[in-house]
């Protein structure tokens, strides 16, 4: 017993410090029971995250599988076409005779007109027995006949129109008056069209419409003022 402490003090602090003891037992019983549970429940999560992993890459794992085989599938169709492609081009190029048949259409018996008809196999538009006559192209030139006919005739050949762009004219210029000039130049049957110019208020443009007989007039350079342009459209 410590010296100054009577025996009923001593007790109260045994007693005291036996009920902290057992009350920190328990606290600490709580707390251990906590931390099993919540690492219970992050072990259960942890277990749940990984069946859903493994479910996705089992999931991925079968669409790639699938689309590997589709491409297989559509490579191995790619195949088989094309050498069924070959195997029908060497047939157009080898074959020279319809197969025996006890029927034969009357497109094989043209074999007796001369080489350069050929019998060859086709897949559309064929006969009964599969096969069409290829006929070779008309190569030939037409000939063309020009009249020259110059004595009074009621038929006349159709007027041939030459167009042309006249510009820089002078703002204030007119269609009117271009007909008018061309009159003075004996060109009669002369049309005239004004064009929407870049700077109207600086110059004007034209499009005249002429006879093929009036071309040399109109593209003559003495018809024409000063640094005035025409040119065919």
């Amino acid at each position: 017993m410590a010296p100054g402490l009577r025996s009923d003090d001593a007790v109260t602090a045994f007693l005291k410090c036996e009920e902290f003891s057992n009350i920190t037992k328990v606290i600490i019983s709580r707390e251990t029971q906590k931390l099993r549970d919540e690492i219970s429940t992050l072990k259960d999560e942890v277990r749940d995250l990984k069946i859903s992993n493994d479910n996705l890459f089992q999931h991925i794992s079968e669409k790639f599988s699938k689309q590997s085989n589709n491409k297989d599938t559509n490579h191995g169709s790619k195949k088989s076409t094309y050498a069924s492609k070959l195997r029908h081009d060497n047939l157009l190029e080898t074959v020279s005779s319809p197969p025996p048949s006890t029927n034969l259409s009357s497109s094989t018996q043209s074999l007796s007109q001369g080489p350069l008809n050929t019998i060859v196999k086709v897949t559309e538009n064929a006969d009964s027995d599969g096969f069409q006559l290829a006929k070779k192209k008309n190569t030939r030139q037409r000939n063309i006949v020009c009249g020259s006919l110059t004595s009074t005739c009621v038929l006349k050949v159709a007027t041939k129109w030459m167009h042309y762009n006249v510009y820089p004219l002078q703002p204030n210029t007119s269609s009117d008056n271009i007909i008018e000039y061309l009159k003075s130049k004996n060109i009669n049957d002369a049309k005239c069209e004004k064009l929407q110019a870049r700077r109207p208020n600086e110059y004007s443009s034209f499009k005249i419409t002429v006879s093929e007989t009036d071309t040399k007039v109109v593209t003559s350079s003495d018809t024409w003022p000063t640094d005035v342009k025409i040119n065919p459209v």
